[in-house]
């Protein structure tokens, strides 16, 4: 009886089970290998391994200084636009207009009152050297009379007379001395009266001037705004100066220089690529909290932005080695048969191997030496289930 039971057991087993078996068992047998063939064009391109590197653009910059005190009652430009050389970024408006009229009004006064003074200085003095000058001429002429008769005069007459001409030269080069110094001073009033009135004219209405073309990074005032004196207006980047600061690790120095060429990917324009060229390599190195050592590289932006942005974020890529308009295809293309690469090309009737040869490859595509043409189509088969 138990013997029974166990062989019936044995049974239920076997029927419960076969099922299972069934199902894992058809499901094998109606899984179908899938096979998927892609075309790929051999083309020309370029072939490069980077070394990647976080950085930012920097903008070197100037400022724009107020030279006048005053109230912005116009404003030309705003922060992002570009400016020639010159350009009037806004105007002042003086804050005390009636104020300043009065004190110009007083200078002014002050100005032609020292004029004049000059002038009659000057008239004086040209009388004086006239004079000056018929004495000597008068002096001479007895001189000389003494000379050709000296019987008619005693010698002190003479020696009086010769004294007496010396006395009259040197007053007359003082005279003239005196006279181009007043012609200077004269000079130098009329230099400061015109600064005086122009620097009066311009508070009624001053200009604050580009100094340099670039585009505008910061304003520091609005319309409205009352401006001081000497502090900084705006703040003006000179894009073609550009550059990229970049920090990379102690690890990746070794294959970094200067003079070398690097790829910039800027964070708004992704995907357009910039050159760039290694400039500086600090020779000091930043550790930070978990001891990691990087080290500040700047590179120079060789080609020219479309915007200014300073501080964008930018993916830097190190070029350590490179190949520029090559015939390139996929590294999975390439297979390896008795020692020989080999690949698969598309013919008008199938398909047919052909041998080749790679050269330089970056891990994903290699280099065309011999065996194909720009324009070959490549069969690139894979299979799934």
């Amino acid at each position: 009886m138990k013997r029974k039971m166990i062989y019936l057991l044995i049974a239920i087993v076997a029927i419960s089970a076969y099922p299972l078996y069934n199902y894992f068992s058809a499901d094998d047998a109606g899984t179908e290998v899938i096979e998927k063939i892609s075309e790929v064009k051999v083309k020309t391109d370029d072939l490069r391994i980077t070394q990647l590197a976080d950085g930012n653009l920097a903008i070197p910059n100037f400022e724009i200084i107020a030279d006048y005190e005053g109230v912005v009652s116009q404003l030309n430009y705003k922060p992002g636009d570009y400016v020639e050389e010159g350009a009037v970024i806004a105007v002042l408006a003086a804050t005390d207009q009636v104020s300043l009229t009065q004190d110009w009004q007083q200078d002014e006064t002050k100005f032609n009152s020292d004029l004049l003074d000059i002038e009659k200085n000057i008239a004086d003095q040209k009388i004086s050297i006239e004079k000056y000058g018929n004495d000597l001429l008068e002096g001479e002429n007895l001189l000389d009379l003494m000379n050709d008769y000296p019987e008619m005069y005693s010698i002190n007459e003479k020696k009086n007379q010769e004294t007496l001409v010396l006395e009259i030269k040197s007053d007359l080069d003082f005279a003239k001395k005196q006279l181009n110094a007043y012609y200077n001073e004269y000079s130098s009033l009329k230099d400061a009266y015109a600064n005086a009135q122009e620097d009066y004219e311009m508070s009624k209405g001053a200009s604050i001037i580009a100094t340099q073309e670039g585009t505008i990074l910061s304003m520091n005032y609005e319309l409205g705004s009352e401006v001081r004196s000497s502090n900084t207006f705006a703040t003006i980047g000179d894009k073609s100066k550009a550059y990229v600061i970049a920090e990379v690790s102690e690890l990746d120095m070794g294959l970094i220089e200067v003079g070398q060429r690097a790829i910039l990917n800027f964070e708004i324009d992704y995907g357009r690529e910039y050159s760039g060229i290694v400039e500086y390599i600090s020779p000091v190195g930043k550790v930070d909290n978990n001891g990691i050592v990087t080290y500040e590289i700047s590179i120079n932006v060789e080609d020219e932005l479309n915007k200014v942005l300073d501080g964008l974020s930018t993916l830097v890529e190190f070029v350590i080695k490179e190949k520029k308009d090559v015939l390139v295809i996929p590294n999975s293309a390439v297979k390896i048969i008795d020692s020989k690469q080999q690949v698969e090309i598309k013919t008008e009737t199938g398909s047919e191997v052909r041998e080749i040869m790679t050269g330089f490859t970056d891990g994903v595509s290699a280099e065309v030496l011999t065996g194909l043409s720009e324009g070959d189509i490549i069969l690139i088969r894979t299979t799934s289930r």
